[in-house]
């Protein structure tokens, strides 16, 4: 089903329809707003570069989008509570891209993989590339980090072998086997070299909140890794736990929102995984955990969150209270000395899927009162 010529203007809907119409008015009057949907009522779109994503379906539970051709219809659900609001994100201006050795630009958007396999986003014929061998992470608005995903041979930025995820500066060079490129950040008002991108500053984000499940984990002792380890070895000691935490994380629906230096920080949306698979996916990780391959300590809880896609780098950002709820969370762990801490509200959804051990009533900053843990 495609979209045709560019649709006319359409009337800005009733202010009930929407959090902010003078906002939308305004966004038709700059004609980044397209037509509507063919057969539903009050659908409005925006255009951003050559994609077409819904910003809401009046009285419609199902979001449509189009990739990137405008055709190929898809459906996303939202559970019947989840609230969506429109906002701008002002900041939703920079962009990044490799400077390959022969000149040639390369766009990083979303995640970016390296390797001999042909399912690599950059597939590098050489020998001494592992076949799954790194990966450059988009993990919000202009922040983009590193990983060796344990190759035999090490990935290196500006002529230092990566040990543990690191973010990438402008003008970084990264070297994979005889593969070398430069790191580039651009930024508001500077030329785009990889597209020519229409006329509109602001990108308009669709957010929603909805409850999720939150998973941290964080490495125990990395300084003391890493005066015991030389560089090469704790480099694949992390890239393989990092590789093997990720497969047991998207294995049962789960996604890393985030690499964090010394661990990662996970989520699955609620309405989209089922308590075994989520058992399922901590009984993998704690079998990672009595290897000490390294020593890790996991967190899960359960809460409501923001969520909103970036247009520019198609990826999600995570927000609200829960979000820094879990983050204190693995603080409380680590001084506990527990390996794996359950929130009160995770144990009561995951109910007798899980054996848990109470490990009392404990303060975290930021938040009021007194809140009940446990382990698993």
């Amino acid at each position: 089903m495609g979209l045709g010529a560019a649709g006319r203007n359409i009337g800005a809907p009733a202010p009930d329809r929407c959090h902010d119409a003078q906002l939308l008015g305004n966004l038709f009057k700059r004609g980044i707003l397209w037509k509507p949907l063919k057969g539903v009522k009050d659908s409005l779109f925006v255009r951003h570069y050559q994609r077409v994503v819904p910003v809401l379906a009046a009285g419609k539970r199902a979001l449509r989008a189009y990739n990137s051709f405008g055709d190929s219809l898809r459906f996303h659900f939202l559970p019947l509570r989840a609230r969506v609001r429109v906002s701008v994100n002002e900041n939703a201006d920079s962009f990044a891209w490799l400077e390959k050795a022969d000149g040639l630009p390369m766009r990083i958007q979303g995640s970016c993989s390296f390797g001999r396999a042909a399912t690599n986003h950059v597939v590098l014929a050489d020998e001494r590339v592992s076949r799954r061998h790194a990966i450059i992470h988009t993990q919000r608005e202009g922040e983009f980090w590193l990983l060796d995903l344990g190759s035999s041979n090490g990935t290196y930025i500006n002529g230092r072998r990566l040990s543990k995820p690191s973010r990438l500066r402008n003008g970084d060079t990264i070297q994979i086997g005889a593969f070398q490129a430069v790191f580039r950040l651009g930024g508001r008002g500077e030329p785009d070299p990889t597209a020519s991108r229409l006329a509109a500053n602001q990108t308009l984000v669709a957010t929603k909140s909805c409850p999720c499940w939150l998973l941290l984990a964080d490495i125990e002792g990395s300084s003391g890794l890493s005066q015991r380890l030389d560089a090469e070895t704790l480099a694949a000691l992390i890239g393989h736990w990092l590789t093997r935490c990720k497969e047991a994380i998207e294995g049962e629906g789960g996604a890393i929102n985030k690499y964090l230096g010394d661990g990662f920080f996970a989520y699955w949306p609620a309405a989209q995984v089922t308590p075994p698979r989520l058992v399922a996916a901590l009984g993998a990780l704690r079998q990672l955990q009595d290897r000490s391959e390294p020593p890790f300590r996991l967190v899960l809880h359960c809460g409501q969150v923001l969520m909103g896609g970036m247009a520019s780098m198609g990826e999600e950002s995570l927000l609200g209270k829960d979000v820094n709820f879990v983050f204190r969370m693995e603080r409380l762990a680590a001084t506990l000395r527990q390996p794996r801490l359950l929130s009160e509200e995770a144990a009561r959804q995951l109910g007798a899927s899980l054996t848990t051990t109470p490990v009392g009533q404990h303060p975290l900053a930021g938040f009021d009162g007194e809140h009940r843990f446990l382990s698993f």
